[in-house]
């Protein structure tokens, strides 16, 4: 049989030698699918600001997620510190995905959120500026043919090599 893909995280399973479980005509590996489990019992209201976000890390993140964990700091960045969900969620991408830093290290949490917000902010407000800029150019098209004109200038020619009594 042709491995198939997890559902959750997208990595191969090879369905004769590992252990899956069959999700709607799919199939996902053991701990993928008690992870999506956990994060679907969360209340859906309290965290549907912060869906997005939980959907990323649940996507991207190895091993065992402290849920709790995320939703105290969930919680604290945004009533304490003002970070907006949206502005979390884009704070991850760029960390992950666009400085290409590894999801290992995070240790079950989003701890680097509030180190890097700033600078995810800028990138993002960057990007926007120069699709706003860039969407007011028109670009033109080249001509098909390059036109070639000889000169009528012909340097004067010289020896290659010269000794130190000839004359130039």
């Amino acid at each position: 049989m042709a491995p198939v893909k997890c559902k959750y995280c997208g990595k191969p399973i090879d369905r004769e030698k590992e252990q899956f479980v069959k999700v709607s005509n799919r199939y996902a590996h053991p701990a993928c699918y008690e992870r999506q489990q956990k994060m679907s019992t969360i209340e859906k209201s309290e965290n549907e600001p912060h869906r997005q976000t939980l959907d990323f890390i649940a996507e991207h993140f190895p091993g065992d997620i402290n849920y709790a964990l995320i939703q105290r700091q969930l919680k604290k960045y945004t009533n304490e510190m003002g970070l907006t969900p949206g502005g979390i969620y884009k704070s991850l991408v760029y960390y992950y995905e666009v400085l290409g830093n590894s999801t290992d290290v995070g240790n079950g949490g989003i701890g680097i959120v509030p180190y890097i917000y700033n600078e995810a902010k800028n990138f993002y407000q960057v990007e926007h500026n120069a699709n706003k800029n860039n969407a007011n150019l028109k670009v033109t098209n080249t001509p098909d043919t390059i036109e070639y004109h000889e000169s009528k200038f012909q340097p004067k020619k010289r020896k290659l090599f010269t000794f130190l009594e000839e004359e130039v």
